[in-house]
């Protein structure tokens, strides 16, 4: 079974936005699990409101 990591909107607004205080940590925690990471639709909906 592929295991799998349900994120939230922190932190894929942190992964996406350079700007962020905690881009970097984003980055470097999240690139080598991206292939296991996914979401719902109401965490991307509110990815469009930021």
């Amino acid at each position: 079974m592929t295991q799998r990591i349900v994120i939230d909107t922190g932190p894929l607004i942190a992964y996406l936005n350079p700007n962020d205080t905690h881009h970097a940590w984003a980055i470097a925690y999240l690139c080598p699990m991206l292939s296991k990471l996914f979401t719902n639709p109401t965490a991307l909906a509110r990815l469009m409101i930021v």
